[in-house]
Parts: structure tokens; sequence; C-alpha cells
């Protein structure tokens, strides 16, 4: 359907633009999530994703932990 391939276009920006900046930070957990988000947008196959978007906002959490840990040393 047409009405669904710009919400596709922004979840595949913005899950490629998570990708990479998890992986500049080495938070590979998070940039492995991304890109997985990432390939299931550009497939149109968001169902596929289910996993890496329930697991998402946990990896979130301990990216935030490590970073502010990082930010005590």
């Amino acid at each position: 359907c047409a009405d669904t391939l710009p919400d596709t276009q922004v979840i595949v920006a913005r899950a490629h633009e998570l990708k990479g900046m998890a992986g500049n930070f080495g938070l590979t957990e998070l940039s492995t999530l991304a890109a997985q988000i990432e390939k299931a947008a550009r497939e149109n196959a968001m169902a596929g994703a289910d996993t890496a978007l329930q697991a998402l906002s946990d990896a979130n959490q301990r990216a935030k932990d490590a970073l502010y840990g990082w930010m005590d040393l």
C-alpha cells in the first residue's frame, strides 16, 4: 500500500542513523538491533523485526548505563 511507504522510509532512515551512531560509540547490541530493524523495513517485512523492536528499549537502557558509567571514570 502506498500509504505505508513513507513510514517505512522513515523507519529505514532512523534505524540506519541509530545503527551508525551506536556503532560509533561501540554499543554493539543497540547497533545490531537497529540493523535488524533497518533490514526488515527495507524489505517491507516489519513483522520480522518484532523481536528487535521489543528488545530495543532494554538495549537502550543498557547503552545509557554504559555511557553514564564511562563518563563517571
